[in-house]
């Protein structure tokens, strides 16, 4: 839970396992870190945006949009 709390909060690895040495807490090492980011928490994460753009896209099929003054259609 903590390798995707250090995620999802915004921080990085280093500032929390520099915080976690000073209050004497445990987190994981690195390696098993990025080992949890790759197998679970990125996937879900990757999963839920193609969800989200794919209902966007779906909104606004067809509405013309204008993006730095160029003309699109979605």
């Amino acid at each position: 839970m903590l390798a995707i709390n250090i995620l999802l909060s915004g921080n990085n690895y280093s500032k929390v396992a520099l915080l976690a040495k000073f209050t004497n807490l445990g987190v994981p090492d690195r390696c098993l870190y990025d080992q949890l980011q790759a197998l679970y928490s990125a996937p879900i994460i990757e999963k839920l945006w193609v969800n989200t753009m794919e209902q966007v896209h779906a909104k606004y099929k067809d509405t013309p949009i204008v993006i730095g003054g160029l003309y699109y259609i979605v």
